[in-house]
């Protein structure tokens, strides 16, 4: 037969900031996007992120940034970010994404709605 199987998966992640008084995108790359979510870049007011967003006024009291995820560590979309963030910029010997943990991370129950 000819007929071929070709495996798609498909899943989307949103990421939201909540900044008071941002009124522009936050420009962030991929790297960045993980140095938030594991704990290295901790507020919103960091070089790292006045870097990529040069005429933002970031917030002058600088809060500690809240990282907010599902409880369940098992959501596909978690494990595909993981993988993502892994691959793409934890390339060291021994290195691996890891959400950050204690008090900047806060986990949510699903919000998924059927």
């Amino acid at each position: 037969s000819d007929d071929m199987n070709i495996p798609v998966a498909y899943s989307t992640l949103s990421i939201y900031v909540n900044i008071p008084g941002l009124r522009k995108p936050l420009n962030l790359t991929a790297c960045l996007l993980g140095k938030i979510l594991d704990g290295t870049v901790t507020t919103w007011a960091a070089p790292d992120i006045a870097d990529f967003n040069k005429e933002l006024p970031l917030v002058s009291e600088n809060p500690p940034i809240k990282v907010v995820k599902q409880k369940v560590d098992s959501q596909h979309e978690t494990q595909m970010l993981k993988a993502f963030l892994g691959e793409k910029c934890y390339t060291e010997p021994n290195s691996a994404f890891e959400f950050v943990s204690g008090d900047n991370l806060v986990e949510a129950e699903d919000t998924v709605q059927e």
